[in-house]
């Protein structure tokens, strides 16, 4: 719907939006701020829906939301802000990572992204951190025992990855 519009600054999703297609804002570069009304009813945001917006720092994931494609925020290299409506049943925001309660699996993280070491994650999920170029550093904790394909794909900055020896991926 607006894939590409680089001169977009801001949105704001009208309560009755339910669902943002594949690719609905990507290579918007010059979008900074998505906002969702209060009393949001989006369920859906298709994969890549947000991808390449490079000038994206934060978003709140609506209660309502109940499913996110693959690499929906892939790109969004200025992201730092991550969070997630407490009320929301399948995704948590802990750390600045988006997370799938039940499967815990880490499905969108930043450059400012903590992974929590507290069981809630045990998982990066596929591209989870793709084309994330301003993602220096992350640290594995011991509760992650899977890596899906592409979960740090074209992170070309990234330096340093620490993994704690206890963790099974170490071995």
């Amino acid at each position: 719907a607006f894939n590409g519009c680089d001169s977009l600054k801001s949105i704001r999703i009208p309560a009755g939006v339910t669902k943002l297609g594949m690719l609905a804002f990507s290579d918007c570069t010059g979008l900074t701020t998505v906002e969702f009304d209060k009393e949001s009813q989006l369920t859906s945001m298709e994969s890549f829906a947000f991808s390449n917006c490079s000038s994206l720092t934060a978003i709140h994931i609506p209660a309502s939301v109940t499913s996110i494609g693959v690499s929906a925020l892939s790109g969004c290299h200025a992201l730092a802000a991550i969070t997630a409506a407490p009320e929301n049943t399948v995704y948590q925001g802990q750390g600045n990572c988006l997370i799938h309660t039940a499967s815990k699996t880490l499905i969108v993280g930043c450059k400012s992204s903590v992974i929590p070491v507290d069981g809630s994650v045990t998982a990066l999920g596929a591209g989870s951190f793709s084309n994330c170029d301003s993602l220096t550093r992350i640290h594995i904790p011991a509760t992650i025992t899977k890596i899906d394909a592409d979960a740090l794909s074209d992170c070309d900055n990234l330096v340093t990855i620490t993994v704690d020896e206890q963790n099974p991926v170490y071995m």
